[in-house]
């Protein structure tokens, strides 16, 4: 699109997006490492130290696994920050800010609960037993991202940390609301400030709320996505970042996390310092190979699980192809990535779909 300036000159202007592809590509890294740690964790039948002869990678594995899922709600934080904040204006309550990310988790998550039921059924079936169908209740209950709530079995396990990230919006919504309800000049310095609060208090209280356990304990990753993005469009001082991240440091040491607590405290100050960086900065560009890595990353996350829970059956299938121990890892994590791969295009096909029917205006606008 070209831009008239004085003095009759043009330059070419290019068309904003919402998307940071350093953020795809971390996100598609920490899908790759959930996959892996699940992967690489699982007690295989025989001797485990002679199946597993990758020691540096299983050490890796172990010690950084602590922040592989906590990681995708630091980006989720960011990413709600990028793409909403600036359509609350004061225009009253903005219901489209839930449907939209509804649309985008539902479409994956009923395939995952449709795959997961089908996996179950024909290893079922192959194995000689009774194929165990879900009830209507659990069903319902999955759909509807509640089985958490209620303490209904996950039909797909990564269910639960979705379930948080519905959560983690709805609370956003009724933040945004509240602030909603301001001048642009007192919102803009009001939702901050309740972010950080809430996640101050989910610091606090961390697992001592009944049925809502892993919200407190995962919010504040969060909050601290949510002020790193402010803090790099220099809508906040340090302070604010500062602030959110000595809390889950303290939290983090006082808590029992053997002798991991060092990767978590790690991990808070590199994504402090992601930050302080301006978001125009050179380095969160990132190649096209790593962007379409974080634009499966959400499918590979749902599917792996179900690979994994059947690893005996792929180590056999390993054993009968010849090919060596430690390929049952790979095997496990290639399988579901590939298909990731090829069930991405259909989900992007669909969240287009749904928003330009839902929300034309803002579908075409890309916010």
């Amino acid at each position: 699109m070209q831009v008239d300036l004085p003095g009759n000159r043009k330059v070419t202007s290019t068309p904003k997006t919402n998307r940071i592809a350093l953020l795809d590509a971390l996100r598609g890294v920490t899908a790759i490492g959930v996959a892996a740690f699940h992967a690489y964790g699982f007690r295989w039948q025989g001797d485990v130290d002679n199946q597993y002869s990758m020691p540096i990678l299983g050490v890796f594995i172990h010690y950084w696994s602590i922040i592989l899922v906590p990681t995708f709600y630091w980006i989720s934080g960011f990413v709600v920050s990028h793409t909403s904040s600036d359509r609350f204006n004061g225009s009253g309550i903005d219901w489209s800010f839930l449907l939209r990310r509804f649309i985008k988790v539902t479409p994956i998550w009923w395939i995952s609960i449709v795959f997961s039921v089908v996996f179950e059924a024909a290893f079922d079936l192959k194995h000689g037993s009774n194929i165990r169908w879900p009830s209507l209740v659990d069903v319902v209950a999955n759909a509807t991202f509640l089985n958490f709530v209620f303490d209904i079995d996950s039909l797909n396990y990564p269910g639960y940390s979705l379930c948080l990230e519905v959560q983690m919006y709805v609370l956003t919504f009724i933040i945004f609301t509240i602030g909603n309800n301001f001048s642009s000049t007192v919102r803009n310095f009001i939702l901050p400030i309740q972010v950080l609060i809430c996640g101050l208090l989910c610091s606090c209280l961390n697992k001592n709320v009944d049925g809502l356990a892993w919200l407190t304990s995962s919010f504040p990753w969060f909050a601290l996505g949510f002020l790193c993005h402010l803090r790099s469009n220099r809508l906040i001082s340090s302070d604010w970042t500062v602030c959110s991240a000595i809390s889950m440091i303290l939290t983090t040491m006082s808590s029992k996390l053997d002798d991991r607590w060092f990767v978590t405290v790690s991990a808070v100050i590199a994504f402090s310092l992601l930050g302080e960086l301006d978001i125009n900065h050179q380095v969160w560009k990132v190649g096209r190979t790593l962007r379409h890595l974080g634009a499966i990353s959400f499918p590979l996350y749902l599917l792996h699980i179900k690979f994994v829970a059947h690893a005996i059956t792929f180590d056999k299938a390993r054993a009968y192809l010849g090919l060596p121990p430690n390929a049952t890892f790979f095997l496990i994590v290639v399988l579901p990535l590939l298909l990731a791969i090829a069930i991405t295009p259909l989900m992007n096909r669909i969240d287009k779909v749904l928003m330009a029917v839902l929300f034309p205006r803002k579908a075409a606008s890309g916010k």
